[in-house]
């Protein structure tokens, strides 16, 4: 997932495409992750605006969906009222096309979807069980994700999960669907920075929060000391150090009864070396 949210449409006019290149271009609210693409440009959209007057244009709608899934159609008409249309289920916005009708609408599009990964997530949750201590690894690095999937069932023992996110907008999206007791977090990502995101954790959940970061600074560990971070880490991780943060967060979340540490393998570990080389040499 990239986090852009791309928009197109089938059966407005030219004026009314126009319109809406310009406020994709000048708004503030749509500058960053949003745009708007034409569908011959061979790219596919997010979101459809759909001209409900004109027949051509359900044609071509129902032509299009039936070769790309998943795209979501937003009913627009000049004629018809949300009340008219409400039996279809669709997401509706009125035309003539303003910054607030079209702002709303993308609020729209944005909270239904975030209900449907919800709901996906809420039905994969059932089968889980109840007891595991459950991380969340938030890292845009493949190499640091694939190294804590492999590092963190040597060091704790008992029933676990970890999943995984590579940007702030998508670990809040599981955080708000799951129960997590541990997030590593990274501070550069794209979108959301760890901070922001540990913020949001922090303001609605009683998760612990490590941040697992390369920035080392005085000011950094300020920063993160601030948005609330229960720990502070730099990469690679010293396994000493990830023991110790392991273990104060089994104390704080009352999990020492359930999981513990695994006894310090003598042996070398080449997991560390991971951290930093680039995915395909893992």
């Amino acid at each position: 997932m990239d986090n852009i949210l791309r928009v197109s449409q089938i059966g407005l006019s030219a004026r009314e495409v126009t319109v809406l290149r310009s406020m994709f271009g000048v708004l503030p609210q749509l500058k960053n992750g949003h745009v708007f693409v034409d569908l011959d440009e061979g790219i596919k959209p997010s979101v459809v605006l759909l001209n409900a007057d004109s027949h051509q244009a359900i044609a071509d709608w129902k032509a299009f969906a039936a070769k790309n899934k998943g795209v979501v159609p937003v009913l627009t008409s000049a004629t018809k009222s949300s009340e008219s249309v409400k039996h279809l289920k669709l997401i509706f916005m009125s035309r003539p096309i303003t910054v607030k009708r079209l702002l709303t609408m993308l609020e729209q599009v944005v909270a239904a979807s975030l209900s449907a990964r919800a709901a996906r997530v809420t039905s994969v949750k059932t089968e889980g069980k109840k007891d595991d201590f459950r991380i969340l690894v938030v890292d845009d690095s493949l190499s640091v994700r694939k190294y804590m999937e492999l590092k963190l069932p040597e060091i704790i023992s008992g029933p676990l999960a970890i999943d995984f996110a590579s940007n702030g907008r998508d670990a809040m999206e599981y955080i708000w669907s799951k129960d997590v007791h541990l997030v590593f977090l990274d501070v550069i990502m794209p979108g959301m920075d760890g901070y922001n995101v540990c913020k949001a954790i922090k303001a609605e959940k009683l998760s612990d929060v490590i941040m697992l970061t390369g920035k080392k600074s005085p000011i950094d560990r300020v920063r993160g000391s601030l948005s609330g971070c229960d720990a502070y880490l730099t990469k690679p991780p010293q396994d000493r150090k990830l023991r110790e943060v392991v273990q104060q967060s089994l104390r704080r979340l009352g999990r020492e009864g359930i999981n513990s540490l695994h006894q310090i393998n003598a042996g070398p570990s080449r997991l560390r070396s991971m951290v930093g080389r680039p995915a395909g040499n893992l």
